[in-house]
């Protein structure tokens, strides 16, 4: 399939504007504005606000039962619907040798059938109440999360049923192998770009493919699991398999219960009645990670070919986390195509100097992924499979700019840009959720949007350049995705990044 991208003015002479050129449409409506709207200044009379709006310390409490069990809540919700979510320490590190995949199959059979409720009784108390639930995983943590209209007497019902779903699901055989097909089908899918190859989602798949390789050849241990499991992999579990992965790694040292608008102690007696009862022993530790460097290769029948390059990074509590955040925002990038045109992240190093000086790049992206022992700095672009080595060359000459101190407005930038991050995690719900329940599990206590933010407003311009010339010291770490012909090998590419 041929992508073709048509200007702007050759779009406007389509309709019969003309071109920019003479006394056109096109130009008498420029020639009635005012003026050029920069994108580096504040519009003129903008109110703009200062300070971040954060809760309180005060309207987040924790409390850790006999068992280990951990409990946060926030209080100050100014909405009308109440939020529990329960994180585990089960996400795909936790798996084992012959598990790839089990997480995955254990987050598609939450609230489904338990030795105490029906699956239609499940979704009827749910519905009966306004209420809704999800399941997610992540590579660290298994994500049961339930939400629902406010009257009091529905949050013992919804913790009620997390703790059923989690502690007495039946994994009933055909239940376990509708969920297994389903599975299967979207592993396919993803791994074959069985997509409209001309939209986002199929380089957003892409991406994830690939980002998915580059953890394997970058990690030994639990981070080097397959988060996207094999098609294969998944048609080997079981139910049996599935039920003994969550029996070992779901305990109560594990746990971190979560909930936003609940008054705190109720909260607690609640949860106490509901997960008092699991095991207090400490369950399966992930098989430990290290950074080591590597390359992993897909070849997919497709037209397209993604690179990703990735270098160490800090770990989660590292001093040089926000550094390594900002970082990562200035070097940004994205699509050179998308629903709204190509204007968000436009100064932003990969764009500037990657997707405006080569068409041919459809995609071109930096990305920061934070463990508890250590980090991963990506970046990954995708063009046609004929200038796949293209595409590893122009990343590579890309990645010298990871070193490159960044000047005090384009510092300024990205660390606005890394804080209106957080001012989004305090006006989301599930980020707000997602952001304490995985500080309180993974550093036993809780960082606020205020923590955060206040981190990065310390960042200076030698933190970046440092954290850079750190992550570019690292094994180069290699993944290639789709049509794999013409890639460049793996020498090559660090040859090229070593170069300057």
């Amino acid at each position: 399939m041929q992508l073709t991208r048509v200007g702007a003015a050759a779009r406007a002479a389509r309709r019969g504007l003309a071109s920019p050129a003479g006394n056109t449409v096109w130009n008498v409506l420029h020639r009635a504005l005012p003026q050029q709207i920069s994108v580096r200044e504040p519009l003129p009379g903008l109110k703009t606000v200062e300070g971040l709006v954060a809760p309180a310390p005060s309207q987040i409490q924790t409390t850790a039962l006999s068992n280990g069990v951990r409990i946060v809540t926030h209080e100050g919700v100014a909405s009308p619907v109440t939020s529990i979510a329960a994180f585990a320490d089960a996400g795909s590190m936790y798996e084992g040798a012959h598990e790839q995949g089990v997480s995955a199959l254990l987050a598609r059979m939450a609230f489904t059938a338990t030795e105490n409720r029906s699956q239609f009784r499940i979704e009827r108390e749910i519905s009966d109440t306004g209420g809704a639930h999800i399941a997610s995983r992540t590579r660290e943590h298994l994500i049961w999360a339930t939400e629902f209209c406010r009257p009091s007497n529905a949050t013992a019902l919804f913790i009620d049923t997390l703790a059923d779903t989690i502690r007495n699901t039946t994994f009933e055989p055909s239940v376990v192998e509708a969920k297994k097909e389903s599975l299967m089908e979207e592993m396919k899918n993803t791994y074959s770009g069985g997509f409209d190859l001309g939209g986002n989602m199929a380089l957003d798949h892409a991406g994830s493919v690939s980002i998915d390789l580059l953890h394997r050849a970058a990690f030994t241990g639990g981070l080097s699991n397959a988060y996207l499991p094999s098609p294969s992999a998944v048609g080997a579990l079981s139910g049996e398999a599935t039920a003994a992965f969550a029996e070992r790694c779901i305990s109560g040292p594990g746990l971190t219960i979560v909930g936003a608008g609940v008054d705190h102690n109720e909260f607690v007696m609640l949860a106490e009645s509901a997960f008092g009862g699991i095991a207090g022993a400490k369950g399966a530790a992930a098989e430990t990670s290290a950074y080591v460097g590597g390359q992993a290769t897909y070849s997919s029948p497709v037209e397209l070919t993604t690179i990703s390059l990735g270098f160490q990074a800090p770990a989660d509590s590292h001093k040089d986390s926000a550094a390594a955040s900002v970082l990562a925002t200035m070097m940004g990038g994205g699509n050179s195509f998308s629903a709204g045109g190509p204007g968000k992240g436009l100064l932003a190093r990969l764009y500037t100097n990657v997707l405006n000086r080569h068409g041919w790049m459809l995609t071109a992206s930096a990305s920061l992924a934070s463990y508890a022992h250590s980090g991963l700095l990506c970046l990954t672009g995708t063009a046609a499979g004929s200038q796949g080595a293209s595409a590893a060359a122009v990343l590579a000459e890309a990645a010298h700019m990871l070193a490159v101190p960044p000047s005090d407005e384009e510092l300024a930038r990205a660390k606005a840009q890394c804080k209106s991050e957080v001012l989004r995690m305090v006006e989301s719900r599930p980020l707000l959720m997602e952001q304490l329940g995985r500080s309180l599990s993974l550093n036993g206590s809780i960082e606020t949007p205020s923590d955060i933010a206040a981190k990065i407003d310390a960042v200076t311009a030698d933190d970046v350049a440092r954290v850079g010339k750190a992550a570019l010291s690292s094994q180069l770490s290699y993944s290639i995705y789709g049509s794999t012909a013409n890639a460049m090998p793996y020498d090559d590419v660090v040859s090229k990044i070593s170069s300057k």
